[in-house]
């Protein structure tokens, strides 16, 4: 496996199945990130993705749309997070906070229907470990904190604290100022720039113009995460773009 260079460029975002896949692709080649991380993609459409994109891919389902539902969705099938690479990781794992990998549901319309995962790479850098996660948070109706979102962080901060040094990314569904995400940046950093308002595209999403920043960018104190952007014009929500360098002098920087 070849080692990783001093940084890696990383790309998030919420692609919103296959409705914008022309858009999706375009931000991807135009930005050429090392890594690559998308929620609500089908199965399907991963191979055709992943040679587009000159990458390794790994998935991770959620559920399975297969009947008529409330967001008109595609029924496409197998639905989940995928992280994509350029090159092959050291390491590739998950972690199910919400239902298991051996039972995927079948959609019931229900936006807190599906599984949760954690899913992760690690790449090697001389002797320390470069890890990238991303997740689909618990969803939760006008941005609101909600008992089932508390008790599902709880689980998911556990494993967090397990895996150890990380960057973190994806569709949390809790707004920046909200209890989910103030907990996290009290344990991370949170490299989403002050000025950002919504991470939500007003043209695109189906809500319109609602002012909630619910796509992370977090780091433990290990890494340096700069070069920091939202890009609209992607999806309904929009893109996530950074580069991650490894302070490897850094106190408790993970060694192998």
């Amino acid at each position: 496996m070849a080692e990783v260079g001093n940084s890696l460029k990383l790309v998030s975002c919420n692609i919103e199945g296959d409705r914008h896949l022309p858009e999706v692709v375009a931000f991807v080649k135009r930005e050429t990130p090392d890594i690559v991380c998308f929620q609500e993609v089908y199965q399907e459409n991963v191979q055709n993705l992943s040679q587009k994109f000159g990458m390794y891919s790994y998935f991770f389902p959620m559920m399975k749309i297969e009947k008529p539902n409330a967001m008109n969705f595609s029924l496409h099938g197998l639905w989940g997070i995928t992280i994509f690479s350029r090159l092959k990781p050291s390491k590739v794992d998950c972690f199910y906070y919400t239902g298991t990998k051996d039972n995927i549901p079948v959609d019931d319309t229900s936006p807190n229907f599906p599984n949760r995962v954690l899913a992760w790479v690690e790449f090697e850098k001389n002797s320390s470990v470069i890890r990238i996660a991303t997740t689909h948070f618990t969803w939760s109706p006008k941005g609101q904190t909600t008992s089932l979102q508390l008790e599902k962080f709880t689980i998911l901060n556990s494993k967090l604290s397990a895996i150890g040094d990380l960057v973190l990314c994806g569709d949390f569904n809790a707004p920046r100022g909200k209890e989910i995400w103030s907990l996290l940046s009290a344990k991370y950093q949170d490299h989403i720039p002050p000025e950002v308002t919504t991470t939500i595209d007003p043209k695109l999403h189906r809500a319109g113009d609602i002012q909630y920043v619910v796509d992370a960018l977090f780091s433990t104190p290990e890494y340096e995460v700069t070069s920091v952007k939202v890009v609209s014009g992607v999806s309904d929500h929009m893109g996530i773009v950074g580069t991650v360098s490894l302070y490897s002098s850094a106190p408790g920087a993970e060694k192998r």
